[in-house]
């Protein structure tokens, strides 16, 4: 987030609050340079999400904690969902004959499956279904790259 993004958040909160509103210029300005350094890394649109929610269910002014735990949330959540991704990718691949893991069969996965678990999930079972049928039919496998170059990206 940008130092004017933070003074926008900041404005917000003290219209909607009165919090800071006997402050002078100079001292509304140190505010923003604080919270600017604790929010910087923040999205903006997650800021304002996270302070229009609260001032809409609190008598009191949000603190910077109040407006990264949602950010923090969201964070936690991803390092999860990776995690939870990169343990189907793995799932996936190994089901295959000839197990290949190399950066070609990554990223055609990730093309495959737009990096979603929910999509991921799906094309393991499509792709599980797919060997065990050539299997049972005896059928020539193809190498899973060269196969998951002909599957168009997951609904």
């Amino acid at each position: 987030m940008t130092l004017k993004e933070v003074a926008q958040i900041c404005v917000m909160i003290r219209k909607t609050t009165f919090a800071w509103k006997n402050e002078t210029d100079d001292d509304f300005e140190e505010i923003v340079n604080a919270w600017y350094d604790c929010l910087k890394e923040e999205p903006f649109e997650m800021a304002k999400k996270a302070v229009t929610d609260y001032v809409r269910e609190n008598n009191y002014p949000p603190t910077v904690a109040d407006v990264y735990k949602p950010y923090k949330e969201w964070l936690e959540n991803q390092k999860v969902l990776r995690i939870e991704y990169n343990n189907i990718y793995s799932a996936a691949i190994s089901h295959y004959p000839c197990y290949e893991d190399t950066k070609e069969v990554r990223a055609e996965f990730d093309r495959i499956t737009g990096k979603s678990v929910s999509k991921a999930t799906r094309f393991t079972s499509i792709l599980i279904d797919y060997v065990r049928g050539c299997e049972m039919a005896e059928e020539y496998i193809p190498p899973i790259l060269e196969w998951m170059k002909g599957v168009k990206e997951i609904d």
